[in-house]
């Protein structure tokens, strides 16, 4: 979990991040159930309102489930739907920064697989 929030980004969307890294190396398993809102608040010393705001994102992205009275649970789609968010985000955000760095740095991708090669 992270323990303190020091990206500028919301903590409801790092923490939605979190959960969904945590979706990717399969510790959450398909129909499984998530923490309480309120159990996880406290592990996070964040407000339950930030985590009712991170649940709510999930269950908007179709990766989590609500079910009354018995709490949150990921979907048996959900891994398929945190990768296709994950791949989306990374070709959008990611990918044309490391391009940029390529570029500016001079790297070509003989390089890259030579350093590959040498690992």
């Amino acid at each position: 979990m992270p323990s303190h929030f020091t990206n500028p980004q919301r903590i409801y969307l790092q923490i939605a991040n979190y959960l969904h890294e945590q979706n990717l190396l399969k510790k959450i398993e398909a129909g499984g159930k998530l923490p309480a809102i309120r159990q996880l608040a406290t592990r996070l010393k964040v407000n339950p309102n930030t985590l009712q705001r991170t649940y709510h994102l999930l269950a908007r992205q179709a990766v989590i489930v609500p079910k009354r009275g018995i709490g949150y649970f990921l979907t048996n789609e959900g891994l398929e739907r945190v990768v296709k968010l994950r791949r989306a985000q990374f070709l959008t955000t990611e990918l044309p920064i490391f391009f940029r760095h390529l570029y500016r740095l001079g790297i070509t991708f003989d390089e890259i697989r030579q350093h590959r090669l040498s690992i």
